[in-house]
């Protein structure tokens, strides 16, 4: 069959416009997952419309027996694990400038995030145009294109913290100089100033799991480095390289499974220190899952 070159630019043209539209809605989804700098919007935004149209360009290639285009797309996949390598390096090299550091779990669980979404905008691509070729309808096409963007919200939908347990503000009590939340002895604070400064500025919220699972994950120390990192970038610290003892921290109450997480704010708001904490991601790669278990079951019956 005989197609016009007008109908291989629509075909293209309207892949790379729904794969590109499709990187650029995730680049505004999960804002406290993406660097916040310019030059990093551009570099995946940049790296999105090449995806798309890498799946663009592969359907008039496939029409026209080009089977070659498949190296390509064996090429962009190994490309797109470059970009998860270079974004997690990038990540890593950021933190010694960190007072509260992401820790490994939550850098990893980006660098794989930003790797998908070149997936998503490649797919979108490919099935916009085939749409388009099959249709012979550019409004057929992108109709399409956008429905596959919707349905990839729900293929890329993240776990938050307020999917696997509840977020209860609690208080600080001293015990001399101890420290304590819930009866739960968190740190031994020696120096007057510092239990003046918690005291005043300190706040305090109990993550209590909503189940097996999320008792086990809630316990990882890569979603609480991961919760510290969010709460400490969003309220600010009072602490200094020189105040350790005012880090926020986080303990895990031996009796029930329960995690508190303790934070000495420059903008002190226990409802927003609630509301940040139940918006952190649950960390896909260190989730657990006990509950599949015969064993852990039984255990924990």
């Amino acid at each position: 069959m005989s197609i016009n070159h007008e109908f291989y630019i629509n075909i293209v043209v309207c892949g790379i416009a729904l794969g590109t539209l499709a990187r650029f809605i995730y680049l505004r989804v999960d804002y406290r997952q993406y660097p916040t700098y310019p030059q990093g919007y551009m570099t995946h935004l940049t790296l999105g419309i090449i995806s798309a149209a890498l799946g663009a360009f592969s359907v008039p290639a496939l029409i026209e027996k080009q089977y070659t285009a498949v190296t390509f797309l064996a090429l962009a996949a190994q490309q797109f694990k470059e970009v998860r390598e270079i974004e997690r390096t990038s990540l890593e090299k950021m933190e010694a400038t960190e007072l509260v550091p992401r820790g490994a779990a939550y850098i990893e669980n980006i660098a794989k995030i930003f790797e998908a979404r070149n997936y998503i905008a490649m797919a979108v691509a490919a099935l916009t145009s085939l749409a388009v070729y099959f249709s012979k309808s550019v409004i057929i096409g992108t109709i399409v294109g956008g429905l596959a963007i919707y349905l990839s919200r729900y293929v890329m939908k993240i776990a938050y913290i307020r999917d696997i347990a509840e977020v209860l503000p609690s208080k600080i009590v001293f015990k001399g100089p101890l420290l304590c939340v819930e009866d739960v002895v968190l740190a031994d604070i020696g120096l007057k100033e510092g239990r003046e400064i918690i005291e005043k500025f300190g706040m305090a919220v109990v993550i209590r799991p909503k189940g097996l699972d999320s008792l086990i994950s809630i316990n990882n120390l890569g979603i609480r480095q991961a919760i510290l990192h969010e709460a400490a970038n969003q309220l600010g610290l009072k602490m200094n390289i020189d105040t350790p003892e005012l880090a926020p921290l986080t303990m895990n109450n031996n009796e029930n499974g329960d995690v508190i997480v303790v934070m000495v704010a420059m903008k002190p708001d226990i409802d927003a220190f609630v509301e940040i904490i139940k918006n952190v991601p649950a960390i896909e790669t260190v989730r657990k899952y006990p509950s599949k278990s015969r064993g852990a079951r039984k255990a924990f019956n």
